[in-house]
């Protein structure tokens, strides 16, 4: 009889069907134990505890920044760059906006985005502004930004950014008009 101790279910439940026994223990770990009666079982073991496994791997994932709910900005204060002392944010001071996590150093950098979040956030959902130019998607590095007429840009790296900076003009044109098209994606 086999036992593969996986960290799954978040509350107690025992189901019996076709000789497998499955429960967890209801404490604030809890277990789901497969225990398998007869060998002819060892096919099924295997392929839950891979699924188990698989469902596991996925919950243990970071969140990501782009309109799924996640930290943006990798948790930097957007605020904090029209202040020129870019800042990473601190958890108590949140901000759900665009499908996202913003964090801010201060309350105060908190309200000033909540009052106009738009003319806070990097332009582009912060993905790099020289990728949209060009008409694709690249995470932006809040280490790799520059502000022009008011508005942030950030880029995947420096070279995107010196790139970019060739004719920012129509760089920032060109980003707009492919961003109606590739944002959704």
């Amino acid at each position: 009889m086999g036992i593969f101790p996986i960290n799954l279910l978040p509350v107690s439940l025992r189901i019996r069907n076709a000789g497998w026994d499955h429960w967890s223990g209801g404490d604030m770990c809890p277990r789901l134990l497969f225990l398998a009666s007869k060998p002819k079982d060892q096919k099924m073991k295997n392929i839950v505890a891979v699924l188990a496994f698989a469902g596991y791997s996925a919950m243990a994932l970071p969140a990501l920044a782009g309109n799924a709910l996640g930290t943006a900005f990798a948790g930097y204060d957007p605020v904090t760059y029209f202040q020129n002392a870019p800042t990473q944010g601190k958890a108590k001071f949140f901000h759900l906006w665009d499908g996202a996590l913003w964090t801010f150093s201060t309350e105060e950098n908190r309200e000033t985005f909540k009052a106009d979040p738009t003319a806070y956030a990097p332009q582009f959902d912060a993905y790099c502004a020289w990728a949209a130019s060009q008409g694709y998607k690249r995470p932006g590095d809040p280490n790799v930004t520059q502000m022009v007429n008011g508005k942030l840009y950030t880029f995947v790296h420096e070279g995107a950014r010196e790139k970019w900076r060739a004719d920012i003009a129509k760089h920032i044109a060109d980003g707009e008009t492919n961003w109606v098209r590739i944002e959704p994606f």
